[in-house]
């Protein structure tokens, strides 16, 4: 199976910028089978063919979306559906749409592969992923060429991996509070994830073709387009083990709604710590609900986890 680790050594610079500031870096995994024409489409059918709710943890499936312009709203997994899905993978180059396959680690190849980025992530990086994070997701995505995704954040940590075709990702500074305000944070937590932009703000950007990656941290705002042909990409997404701003951010929206003007994170560590504990059964709540396919990376510590170099948390 693949591995990350032979394109991306491990470097001062990496164990400094990870989750700090976006970088562009090298993988393997284009070439995998995992990821042929024909691998898609199984998966495509097989998360198709998801219950709603799983018969194990009774709650609601990960599964993603399917995003066409003048398809109308059809039940996924529907037969009509899936054949529309189906038809549009078939004609990706032409039929104008995007396709994202949520939390691949459902099945066992793609969990294994994902439990290998971990470890060799791990490994290139210096930072011990295991107890940086609590959770692990893999998701695919599948685009016709020139599609765009608009500015937005995002929770989880992310390595957006370019198996084929080409992106141009802008990233901005998420860690500039004029660029992502502590109410937009807290706008988050109760479903927006696309933001307005800070208009003089500029951002990075980064081309990814075939073997390229690029990491953002969380709550960075990014924009994605695809080039001239049909894209594939691989995002892994970690939840931090601790994020105190998110929390506090959380309980802000709340506390905003009730018509209070909340301080944000970061003006009081004592009260940012109150705030931090009384919200922190939520977002594990709410984590455990929409990454509950993630592996917990607890499961996947063990003495020899970085064999190819030594990695701190």
């Amino acid at each position: 199976m693949s591995t990350l680790t032979q394109c991306i050594p491990p470097s001062t610079e990496l164990s400094t910028s990870v989750d700090k500031t976006p970088f562009l870096f090298q993988h393997n995994l284009s070439g995998n089978s995992l990821f042929s024409r024909e691998s898609i489409k199984r998966l495509i059918e097989r998360i198709g063919a998801l219950p709603p709710t799983s018969s194990k943890t009774g709650r609601a499936v990960t599964r993603g979306f399917f995003i066409k312009e003048g398809l109308g709203k059809l039940e996924w997994g529907s037969p009509e559906f899936q054949k529309a899905l189906n038809e549009a993978y078939e004609d990706i180059d032409l039929s104008g749409c995007r396709i994202k396959l949520s939390s691949i680690h459902q099945f066992d190849e793609y969990a294994d592969l994902l439990a290998n980025c971990v470890t060799d992530l791990s490994g290139a990086t210096g930072v011990d992923f295991t107890r940086r994070f609590s959770r692990a997701i893999a998701t695919l995505f599948i685009s016709s060429p020139g599609e765009f995704t608009p500015y937005h954040i995002d929770q989880e940590v992310n390595f957006l991996l370019q198996i084929a075709g080409e992106k141009t990702v802008e990233v901005f500074d998420g860690s500039d509070r004029t660029v992502v305000t502590p109410t937009q944070l807290e706008g988050f937590w109760t479903g927006k994830h696309f933001i307005e932009p800070k208009p003089d703000s500029k951002p990075k950007t980064f081309v990814m073709s075939e073997g390229f990656g690029i990491h953002h941290p969380s709550f960075f705002p990014h924009t994605v387009r695809v080039g001239s042909r049909m894209s594939v990409s691989l995002s892994l997404g970690f939840q931090r083990a601790q994020f105190t701003e998110a929390e506090v951010s959380l309980l802000n929206a709340y506390l905003r709604k009730l018509g209070l003007h909340p301080r944000p994170p970061g003006v009081n560590r004592s009260l940012d710590a109150v705030k931090s504990a009384i919200a922190r059964p939520t977002i594990r709540a709410k984590n455990a609900i929409l990454g509950s396919a993630g592996i917990p990376l607890s499961s996947l510590r063990r003495s020899n986890a970085h064999p190819r170099g030594t990695a701190h948390p």
